[in-house]
């Protein structure tokens, strides 16, 4: 309980408003440019390259393709939040209260918002699809609807993913 007590007690983000910047967590502003950037890309391409092999392997069916490659999407939105992270940042460098409301009230950060809520919310539902999909086709692989490709696509559908 101590060390608890002790990680509370020291904060990195200063300030008592709930969107005050906490610039103590990557360090130097160099260093936030870096681990962004570092990370935008390294999504990008994990995902580019995940797709391309999930393309190009054949033993693998158009059902299960699908829900790969719609996966694979939602993780760009977190490269494309990240991004846009980075240029506000960069835009927004001084912490005035002016430029910061400017931020919070423009339809930018509206965007960034609406992008990193509905990567999060269809990142567990496509998680919830990918696993009871699974599920279905090792408990009945003759019945299972999951096999067919028009099915998973209503099912992507009413997720809102195609």
């Amino acid at each position: 309980m101590e060390a608890f007590a002790v990680a509370i007690s020291t904060p990195h983000c200063f300030g008592n408003s709930w969107y005050q910047t906490c610039s103590d967590i990557v360090g130097k502003k160099n260093d936030a440019l870096i681990v962004s950037i570092t990370t935008s890309v390294l999504i990008v391409v994990g995902n580019i390259a995940s797709l391309v092999f999930s393309v190009f392997r054949t033993e693998s069916g158009k059902p299960f393709l699908a829900i790969v490659v719609s996966i694979n999407i939602n993780h760009l939105l977190c490269a494309l939040y990240l991004c846009i992270a980075w240029v506000a940042d960069v835009v927004f460098e001084t912490s005035s209260v002016v430029q910061s409301k400017s931020w919070r009230s423009g339809p930018i950060c509206f965007s960034a918002y609406g992008i990193i809520i509905s990567h999060t919310l269809l990142c567990q539902l496509l998680m919830i699809l990918l696993s009871l999909s699974r599920f279905r086709v090792v408990v009945s692989p003759m019945k299972s609807a999951f096999k067919k490709f028009n099915f998973t696509l209503k099912c992507l559908a009413n997720l809102g993913l195609t």
